[in-house]
This record gives C-alpha cells, sequence and structure tokens, in this order.
C-alpha cells in the first residue's frame, strides 16, 4: 500500500515526539541519526526504514521490542506476549496495538498514553517489566523509552507500516492490515482507552510523595506476591504506606487504605502476628516505620497525619559562618598588635595558626581565600600602593 501525504501527516502527528535526532536507514546502509533538520511527514514518503525516539521532556507512547530470534518471540515461548499484556492490563493499559516491525518478524507492542514525563516512563516501565520476571536485553527484550544515563539519547524505535513487511497483528499474533488511516484509528481507540493512566499522584498528595514514583511498581508486586512468612508485616505495611500516599490520601483516609492494602495481601492472616490490629485499623507504629522511610514526609498520631517538608540542612553554613568569625577575630587581633607581613600568603599563615591555637583545627586555604579582602589589611603595602608602583614603572 502506498502511503499518501495525509496519512504520513497524521501518523507523524500521532507518534513523533521529538522532532530532531531521528534515525533513517537508506539502503545497503547502516541506521544514522539526523541531528541537522527534523523530521517531516514527507519523510515518510519514501518507504525508507525510519525511526524516531521518545520526546526529551514528554512521551506519548512506550513500546516493548519483542526481538526475532530471542527468548521472549512466540516461536520460542508463546506464552511471554500474553504475558506482557495481562501485566500491561494490570496497570490501565488495556489499549495496545501490535506489530510486526519489519521482514525480520520482530514484535512490536505500541502503547499510546497521555503525556507522562519520559524519564519516569522509562523507569516506570523498567521496572515492571523485570519484577514481572523478564530480562532487558538487546536482541531478546528491548523497552521504548529506555533509561538513560545524563547526556545520552534515548534508543530509537522503528515507526510502524513504513518498512514493506511491517503490519498490524490481532491478539493472536495473525496479519490483519497495513493501512496506516486504520492504525491510527487504533492508536486513537487505544489512547481513550488508557486515558486515565498517570504516573504522578493527584494535587492533593503529600508533594514530597511525588518522589516515590520508582517505588510503586516494587509495591504493588510485593503487596500482590503478600505474606510468605512471619515477620512481613512492618515490610509490607511500608509498601502499603507509599501506595496510599501515591494515590493522594492522607489522615484516616490513608490509614484505612493501608488496612486495606494489608488485609487484600495474600497469607495476612496466616503469617501476621499483628492481623487483629490490622482488622481494627491501629496502625500507629507503623506510620511511625513509613516516617521512617520517607524521612520527615509523614508525622502521624492515630487517626490524623500532618506532612511536612524537611526542615533546611544548614550544618555546613553554620560551620562557614563560625570559621569566618574566627578568622576575623584573629586578623583583628594581628591588627592591634602591630603586626604587618610581605605577602598575602605569610599573612594567611600567620592568620591559620592564630586560629588553629584558639579553636584547635587549622582552617583550610580555600576558606582563608574567601576572606582575602580583609587579610589585606595586614600587609606591609597596601595593595593600591603596589598597583600604582607597577603602573609608573
Amino acid at each position: 500500500m502506498t502511503l499518501t501525504l495525509q496519512q504520513a501527516q497524521r501518523l507523524h502527528s500521532l507518534i513523533v515526539d521529538r522532532k530532531f535526532d531521528w534515525l533513517r536507514k537508506p539502503p545497503a546502509k547502516d541506521w544514522f541519526t539526523v541531528n541537522n533538520y527534523p523530521i517531516r511527514p514527507e519523510h515518510l514518503l519514501s518507504g525508507e526504514p525510519t525511526a524516531t525516539r521518545p520526546g526529551q521532556g514528554l512521551t506519548r507512547w512506550l513500546v516493548i521490542d519483542i526481538d526475532a530470534g530471542g527468548r521472549y518471540h512466540p516461536k520460542n515461548n508463546p506464552d511471554a506476549i500474553p504475558k506482557i499484556l495481562q501485566l500491561l492490563a494490570e496497570q490501565g493499559l488495556e489499549g495496545v496495538l501490535i506489530v510486526q516491525s519489519s521482514d525480520s518478524r520482530g514484535i512490536h507492542l505500541w502503547v499510546p498514553i497521555p503525556p507522562q514525563l519520559t524519564s519516569i516512563v522509562a523507569k516506570w516501565l523498567e521496572d515492571l517489566i523485570r519484577l514481572a520476571g523478564f530480562q532487558v536485553q538487546p536482541g531478546h527484550l528491548e523497552l521504548f523509552p529506555n533509561v538513560t544515563k545524563k547526556g545520552s539519547l534515548p534508543y530509537g524505535i522503528r515507526l510502524p507500516l513504513i518498512a514493506p513487511d511491517s503490519c498490524v497483528l490481532d491478539q493472536d499474533l495473525t496479519p490483519v492490515h497495513r493501512d496506516v488511516g486504520a492504525f491510527c484509528d487504533q492508536w486513537e481507540a487505544a489512547l481513550a482507552v488508557n486515558d486515565s493512566f498517570a504516573l504522578a499522584p493527584g494535587r492533593d498528595a503529600d508533594p514530597d510523595a511525588r518522589g516515590y514514583w520508582h517505588l510503586i511498581p516494587e509495591a504493588r508486586y510485593r503487596l500482590q506476591r503478600g505474606f510468605t512468612g512471619p515477620k512481613q508485616t512492618d515490610e509490607l505495611a511500608a509498601q502499603a504506606a507509599y501506595l496510599a500516599a501515591w494515590e493522594g490520601l492522607s489522615g484516616a483516609a490513608l490509614q484505612k487504605r493501608m488496612c486495606a492494602l494489608l488485609l487484600a495481601a495474600p497469607g495476612c492472616r496466616q503469617f501476621s502476628s499483628h492481623y487483629r490490629h490490622i482488622a481494627a485499623g491501629t496502625l500507629v507504629h507503623w506510620w511511625q516505620h513509613y516516617s521512617k522511610h520517607g524521612g520527615e514526609r509523614c508525622k502521624a498520631t492515630a487517626g490524623q497525619s500532618e506532612y511536612a517538608r524537611p526542615k533546611a540542612y544548614t550544618h555546613n553554613a553554620d560551620l562557614a559562618s563560625g570559621r569566618a568569625q574566627l578568622i576575623e577575630q584573629a586578623v583583628l587581633q594581628l591588627s592591634d598588635a602591630g603586626l604587618a607581613f610581605p605577602t598575602l600568603t605569610a599573612a594567611r599563615e600567620a592568620v591559620a595558626e592564630l586560629v588553629k591555637q584558639q579553636s584547635g583545627k587549622k582552617p583550610g586555604v580555600n576558606t582563608l581565600r574567601k576572606q582575602d579582602q580583609l587579610l589585606l589589611t595586614l600587609l606591609e603595602t597596601p595593595l593600591a600602593s603596589c598597583i600604582d608602583t607597577a603602573v609608573a614603572k
């Protein structure tokens, strides 16, 4: 099927989040990155293999790439893709488009999502897949967006239905069509299904709880696995607290949600020695456990909680202020004694020794240099006179 300009424009508008740093593969050549001009719909009309990268700030999709010949490809593991689809559905992502990427017979699971921070999606997706028992490894299973190091570009993913052998598959992995217009319709329908998906807590959540996003997949996994033995209540209570705070709850509502999550965990009644307290909703000491894990994010008593940000850390600033005062006192003492020094280095050494005598600790060179303006008063020849002499010469 020949791609029309209108179809190319529509596909471009739905998927391309990063205009530059896209990839192309000319015939008989390797993939290379294009960063000197943006990708345009017209570039899709050539039929040349083209790839895009996730957005620099936000992404509107995620992709799970099952490589042909890998351990998770249907030929080698028929249960892998259904398990991944079920895993995504449990996270509220039931709208998935299954695409054969090219003649290599690799399979791409495209998942349209509302705009999310790319870095958060990457970490969340990797945690989700790894905790489910899959190994993220080139040639077997790859994720887009991927977790990147600072300054590096995320991996690029081949655009669907551009290559001649790329097509849309059904749930049974049977080829259905390669109509770009129909694919775009399916994309919009899948996005509507996934519209409630969000990797951010509600506006009413504790502001510090927003930093828990990387803990959420593991918390869900641990609570789904439940109690596997005794002495696990404190650990699972912390996971329940992360989830409840993530959902934007606080106070008595957060406590009630924690109890509900623990009661729903398999093995709670069998292994938890605190089952009676959980059923009664009394979790005072576990609130303190949550506070231990989250710093000052949650201070709680029975039935209510008070969220507060940690106090500013001022220890280093206090030390610096104290050292500056000691140096100032030492300079005044040397000046009152009528002492003067030929160089600034000599003045620094004298001040350092005097401070050491008084406080027991010698200030560092950088600390002294910060007080050079004050130390200039100890020179035999004022700095201004030195400059005037140099200019005259």
